[in-house]
């Protein structure tokens, strides 16, 4: 969990800054089957912006290998909530699914 002394200027900049572009679009299905690279999603179970149990069975559904992890009691800023988790599962998954080097 970052300290309330990281988290305080960013919630600050929340309430006064307006975001100058549309909000992102969600992927289509047929985007999400073409993926053909390994997926790592790390989604948040209090995320206000999407619904992580639907998100993962999507992703499931239409992303072949896909591994998808629901990560308790943090919300949307999950980097910032829980770094430390964050970087262990990417580097786990990393060291899973590089490709062993060549003799």
């Amino acid at each position: 969990m970052s300290p309330p002394e990281m988290l305080k200027p960013i919630m600050m900049g929340y309430r006064t800054y307006g975001p100058q572009r549309p909000p992102a679009r969600p992927f289509t299905d047929d985007e999400l089957r073409s993926v053909g690279l390994p997926v790592l999603a790390l989604l948040a179970e209090r995320s206000v912006l999407i619904r992580p149990d639907a998100a993962r069975e999507r992703l499931e559904r239409l992303v072949a290998g896909v591994r998808v992890e629901i990560v308790p009691k943090v919300g949307h800023g999950l980097p910032l909530e829980n770094p430390g988790l964050v970087n262990r599962r990417i580097l786990q998954y990393i060291e899973r699914e590089a490709p062993a080097p060549s003799a």
